[in-house]
């Protein structure tokens, strides 16, 4: 029986936790915007390899030579960098609420960071970083991840299939019922027992399924922030 209940909840899980859907939104650039003073309205070859800025560039299949980037600004919040290379002009965009103002702190203050950058991923809460190597922070994270709610839809359906199926071992039980059989209370007792052990089956798997949601949440949540920033070739 515990095969066939972590079965139901394992298809129960891939089904209702693949809820996370990718949504088309416009935005308005403006600009372009100087980062910081340091480095002026246009980053050259030189301050790239001073700042550690875009150490790779990809598009598969090919690796793409730096020139030059300039930044702008999005009216919806974030920027949008133009990176001029050997092969075209490659965009990326950044969404980040606070995208502008890290930016800005790591070139500012990049000296002071490169020699402790753990107290920099610290202050801005910075989880992860994208194709370009620019962090992604806990408040993007999370964000997105709380519009999916997967977490509660995986610990709903690891807790409902394990009572359904309990409930209807325990109407089959019920139903059973022949005048042959002289210990019908037992029958019910029965009964009981399943309710009972399917609810607490129910409560564990559903338990489970939430924290199996979580990671998974914010595992595809991170996945879909750096999905927005990978960078392409400006038409």
């Amino acid at each position: 029986m515990e095969r066939i209940v972590s079965l139901i909840v394992l298809v129960s899980l891939l089904v209702s936790c693949t809820t996370f859907t990718k949504s088309k939104r416009e935005y308005t650039v403006i600009g372009p915007i100087i980062i910081s003073e340091r480095v002026g309205e246009v980053i050259d070859a030189q301050e790239r390899e001073y700042y550690k800025l875009f150490p790779k560039i990809y598009i598969r299949p090919a690796y793409y030579t730096f020139e030059s980037a300039t930044y702008y600004e999005l009216r919806e919040g974030g920027y949008e960098v133009r990176i001029t290379t050997n092969n075209g002009i490659l965009v990326a965009q950044n969404h980040g609420e606070n995208a502008v103002s890290i930016l800005r702190d790591y070139i500012d203050n990049y000296e002071e960071i490169a020699s402790s950058p753990k107290e920099f991923e610290k202050k801005w809460e910075i989880v992860g970083y994208d194709d370009l190597t620019q962090p992604i922070t806990r408040g993007e994270v999370e964000s997105i991840r709380k519009k999916r709610r997967m977490a509660i839809t995986c610990a709903v359906g690891g807790c409902t299939v394990p009572l359904s199926v309990g409930c209807i071992l325990a109407m089959a039980t019920t139903l059973t019922y022949t005048p042959e059989i002289e210990d019908w209370a037992g029958q019910l007792d029965k009964a009981e027992k399943i309710m009972l052990y399917s609810a607490g089956i129910g409560a564990v798997c559903g338990l489970t399924g939430g924290l199996i949601g979580m990671s998974v949440e914010k595992s595809m949540a991170l996945g879909a922030v750096r999905d927005s920033r990978k960078p392409r070739l400006m038409e």
